[in-house]
């Protein structure tokens, strides 16, 4: 009886989400748990400016996520975070793939995971990068200079800069 008591009591943490710096994407966000809403796909932006749009168009991939979604299938949610300049914006961080088909299908919705802002923190090391320095989202939302730093910006251009 006690050790069932003890798993009902157990509580699913989530590590940091980790934003690198250099526009290479995130860490841990593809493991990151919570409540899937509804969003507006129109109100995604990618955040991952490597990606090769040409890629996207042409990859068999993405053409059967478009046929998966407009056939009714339920893909996983991708991971998104709230744009710390526009609130009626969300970054992707894990998902670009899956954001690009839902934006070709004739779906307006995705569903997501809003990641706090509590739960992540940018890197100031690239990505794969072992020598880990990091400051909490949260504590630099009002610092435009550090955001600009790590996020596409709402009309979608960016500059990834790194110190």
């Amino acid at each position: 009886m006690k050790l069932i008591h003890l798993l009902l009591e157990e509580v699913i943490t989530n590590q940091p989400v980790e934003i690198f710096s250099d526009g290479g994407g995130s860490e841990y966000a593809d493991k990151y748990v919570g409540a899937i809403q509804k969003i507006r796909v129109s109100d995604t932006l990618p955040n991952e400016p490597f990606k090769d749009i040409s890629y996207m168009e042409t990859s068999d991939n993405i053409k059967n996520m478009v046929k998966s979604i407009n056939d009714g299938e339920e893909l996983p949610p991708i991971k998104v975070i709230q744009h710390p300049y526009d609130r009626t914006k969300y970054i992707v961080v894990d998902g670009n793939h899956r954001r690009y088909a839902f934006l070709k299908s004739d779906m307006d919705d995705v569903g997501a995971i809003v990641i706090p802002h509590s739960d992540v923190v940018l890197m100031k090391t690239t990505w794969g990068d072992k020598n880990k320095d990091y400051v909490s989202l949260s504590d630099v939302l009002d610092n435009k200079k550090v955001i600009d730093k790590y996020f596409v910006k709402p009309d979608g251009t960016n500059n990834f800069e790194i110190n």
